[in-house]
């Protein structure tokens, strides 16, 4: 299994794909009109502030072996005690992973075995101890066959949010008893769509370099 150790970056070069989108880049080193139209499509997106390009990471993987994309945070918090007192953390992940497993067919087809996961912290919940964070995941598990260079696309990661705010009039708004006269409070809904923009492609390895993967010269694909 290869994950790439994606870093942030202000610029894209010409033939990057992004899979989820963004600021982090890997050389995917294939310049193809179709991708360079796509992430000209997408930064006009970004730039109309109709969607956010999160990560755009590439990776290669051996023809039936499983690659993995991860684009997560860790966010740790003390969930308990020992024995001794002494305080014990939790480690709690969220953001997009992506499991990839190719196999290369003999007529130019790759079938793709994908496995997507995605979650946030919702809120945080007070335990007594610290704030727990609660957490909402979404899982497509799914498999399928596409020419070599064929593009795809795999969405319906829906999410919806609700953000409450208190605005109040300096001073007065934190007045006891009076106070609620000069303040407002919203309420705001959104719902966002996480899509994950694929395009494989198979890479001939050459017969000299055979050696290095124990095995005769195969394809990879990336």
């Amino acid at each position: 299994n290869i994950t790439p150790n994606v870093k942030p970056s202000s610029t894209t070069t010409p033939g990057q794909l992004p899979i989820l989108g963004s600021d982090s880049t890997m050389p995917v080193n294939i310049v193809d009109p179709t991708m360079k139209m796509l992430d000209a499509g997408l930064r006009a997106m970004e730039s109309d502030n109709k969607g956010k390009i999160l990560a755009n990471p590439s990776v290669v993987a051996l023809d039936g072996q499983k690659a993995s994309i991860k684009l997560t945070h860790n966010y740790l918090y003390q969930s308990g005690l020992d024995e001794s007192g002494n305080p014990e953390f939790t480690e709690q992940e969220t953001g997009p992973t992506l499991d990839i497993t190719p196999t290369i067919g003999r007529d130019g087809f790759v079938t793709l075995k994908l496995k997507i996961s995605t979650g946030e912290i919702v809120q945080f919940r007070d335990s007594g101890i610290s704030e727990v964070p609660e957490t909402t995941k979404r899982e497509v598990d799914t498999q399928i066959r596409v020419r070599n260079g064929e593009l795809f696309v795999i969405g319906g990661l829906y999410q919806e949010n609700k953000t409450k705010g208190v605005t109040r009039v300096p001073i007065l708004g934190y007045i006891p008893l009076i106070g609620e006269l000069f303040k407002s409070k919203t309420d705001k809904h959104s719902k966002s769509e996480m899509a994950f923009i694929v395009m494989p492609h198979i890479l001939d390895v050459p017969t000299g370099s055979a050696e290095i993967f124990d095995m005769p010269a195969k394809s990879l694909i990336q």
